[in-house]
């Protein structure tokens, strides 16, 4: 992705401060006043604009701290990204938590996907999917491959459930799924629509599997650098207040995977395959059953 975007974006963000100001959301004569400076990853695999990034420029708007944020000029992988953030360069990332994230960062403890990224879709190639419309149970799926990227905590979860997995990097994953190496890439709910839109020319036989998910014990939080007690604590702030309001329910609405299990409808997949989170942290389970969907806290066999 070019670097033409980030200028722009770091205009809007010095926009912020100006903003916050006027609009009474600081107070010079508060206990800190300097402008938190925020870093976010420019990440290879999401599009600038997902909902990590809107969730993060709402929960500092609602914070009622004065910030600065900004992305990176160069997209990172997954793992630059995270030793990015143990460096200090990199404020704040969002992803799937796991017991390794719990013990190098400070996690802030709000479900930013309502939980819902632990259910997971499934693509795979279409001559496939007579023989994927049988699957009903775990032993099923072992007769089948699976793809996944390297630094996944995914990528445990699947392994210690028994199942197959064949890891590589985000864009190559689609290659590997067009040339058969492996059978099904299962990607999170609000993810899963846009990257297959998005990269379809690499795995042009590439479909959404019908009627059929995973789901774990798995939710989407934001870690920041440890020892950054400010911002996880304004980011912990904010994220309440907009939830109180209804604000974090309309961003993740405007995801194409999310909103049919959003209204007052959900479509949830016919068949769903359950697997233990051996990588489970304890910051999971700090999550109010109330920050979680509806559809997820049956699924969560009251790990939450």
């Amino acid at each position: 992705m070019s670097n033409g975007l980030a200028r722009p974006l770091r205009r809007r963000a010095l926009a912020r401060v100006a903003v916050a100001a006027a609009a009474g959301s600081w107070q010079p004569g508060g206990a800190n006043t300097s402008v938190l400076e925020v870093v976010y990853p420019r990440l290879a695999e999401r599009p600038v604009d997902a909902y990590g990034y809107r969730l993060l420029e709402l929960a500092l708007q609602r914070s009622g701290e004065p910030f600065q944020l900004r992305l990176t000029d160069a997209p990172l992988s997954s793992r630059r990204a995270r030793e990015e953030l143990a460096a200090g360069r990199v404020q704040v990332l969002d992803g799937g938590i796991s017991r390794e994230a719990e013990a190098a960062f400070d996690l802030v403890p709000f479900a930013l996907d309502l939980g819902l990224s632990g259910l997971r879709q499934l693509l795979a190639r279409r001559s496939l999917l007579p023989v994927l419309a049988e699957v009903r149970t775990l032993q099923d799926l072992k007769a089948l491959r699976f793809g996944q990227g390297d630094e996944w905590v995914d990528t445990r979860i699947l392994r210690a459930a028994g199942l197959r997995v064949d890891t590589s990097q985000f864009l190559n994953l689609f290659r590997m799924l067009e040339a058969g190496r492996f059978d099904l890439y299962p990607l999170g709910v609000e993810e899963i629509h846009a990257a297959l839109r998005q990269h379809q020319a690499l795995a042009p036989s590439a479909v959404l599997v019908p009627g059929l998910a995973l789901h774990y014990p798995l939710a989407r939080k934001f870690m920041v650098t440890r020892g950054h007690t400010r911002l996880r604590e304004a980011l912990l702030r904010g994220l309440q207040q907009a939830h109180a309001e209804g604000a974090v329910l309309a961003v993740l609405q405007l995801q194409a995977g999310l909103a049919p299990l959003l209204g007052p409808r959900a479509q949830v997949p016919e068949r769903i395959v359950r697997l233990p989170n051996p990588e489970l942290p304890a910051v999971y389970r700090q999550v109010p059953a109330s920050a979680l969907h509806p559809l997820v806290r049956p699924l969560a066999g009251g790990a939450a």
